[in-house]
């Protein structure tokens, strides 16, 4: 008994055709590993742990290409990658980092009435991002 439809195959390629824009077989780089080869570190945990969700129902003897953390820059072959510029074709998306990005919490019981008006800033400033640098130095004394 087949229970997907017509209509729900074609949903579930085109979303798929979404996460994977790959057109042709492509060598990889040298410096590409075997899934046995991908190792837990602190930098990657959490990637790690997401990546190893799906990877370990294949041949570990499959050779792969990954990045973890944001990515900005489009890709020179095929990458597992949790984001991407748009319209690029060797990147990846897998749903890396879960636990930060698709774990939601319950509505705010209190109204947006009833708040103070005030910004609590939880993220990271590096000196790479000198927007980020140039708002915390506008704002960082600025009274309501």
């Amino acid at each position: 008994m087949n229970l997907l439809t017509e209509n729900n195959k074609n949903q579930i390629l085109d979303r798929l055709n979404y996460y994977n824009k790959l057109e042709e077989v492509q060598n990889l780089p040298k410096e590409s590993k075997k899934l046995s080869e991908i190792n837990i570190n602190e930098d990657s945990k959490t990637y790690f742990f997401d990546f190893r969700e799906y990877h370990r129902y294949f041949n570990q003897k499959l050779r792969v290409k990954y990045t973890f953390g944001d990515i900005t820059e489009v890709q020179d072959f095929p990458t597992f990658v949790k984001s991407r510029p748009i319209n690029n074709s060797n990147s990846i998306l897998l749903k890396w980092d879960k636990v930060r990005h698709f774990t939601f919490v319950k509505k705010d019981s209190k109204k947006f009435s009833n708040k103070k008006n005030q910004l609590v800033f939880r993220g990271k400033v590096h000196p790479t991002q000198p927007h980020r640098i140039k708002f915390m130095e506008m704002y960082k004394t600025h009274s309501i």
